[in-house]
């Protein structure tokens, strides 16, 4: 039995190394590859032209700032299409008024009588709308 223990390691151990020269030979024929791959390059690169290689460069660079300024453009587009519904200067300011939970339809109706009465009495009424959306203890003014 020691004798199969020993031998069973042994081809374990024997399997270890043969997998890691399968692996010591994929890993050198990638790095062998990229090697090739880059010496391609390297050539290619050597046997063009000063005008050909300023040309490149000049086209790698007008093609990245257009896709900045793109990307720029399209970012003020939803910029623009964000701030359209945003509140201006001008809009009336909405007002969270607190009062006793209850009373939201009693202050609404005062509210409203109150603007009745100003409009009567010739003064411009500042108040656009009163609402209490269900919110208990709120009356939203918008003004």
């Amino acid at each position: 039995e020691e004798g199969d223990e020993e031998s069973e390691e042994e081809e374990a151990y024997g399997f270890q190394e043969r997998a890691s020269s399968a692996e010591l030979s994929r890993h050198e024929k990638e790095t062998r590859a990229r090697y090739e791959e880059r010496m391609r390059q390297r050539e290619a690169f050597d046997s063009k032209g000063v005008e050909e290689i300023t040309r490149e460069i000049e086209q790698r660079h007008r093609q990245k700032y257009q896709q900045h300024h793109q990307y720029e453009n399209d970012d003020n587009e939803v910029e623009l299409s964000r701030n359209k519904n945003l509140p201006t200067v001008t809009d009336p300011k909405l007002f969270a008024v607190r009062c006793s939970v209850g009373d939201e339809k009693s202050l609404m109706v005062q509210m409203m009588n109150k603007f009745q009465f100003l409009k009567k009495s010739g003064k411009a009424p500042q108040i656009f709308s009163v609402v209490s959306p269900g919110t208990k203890g709120y009356v939203y003014i918008e003004a």
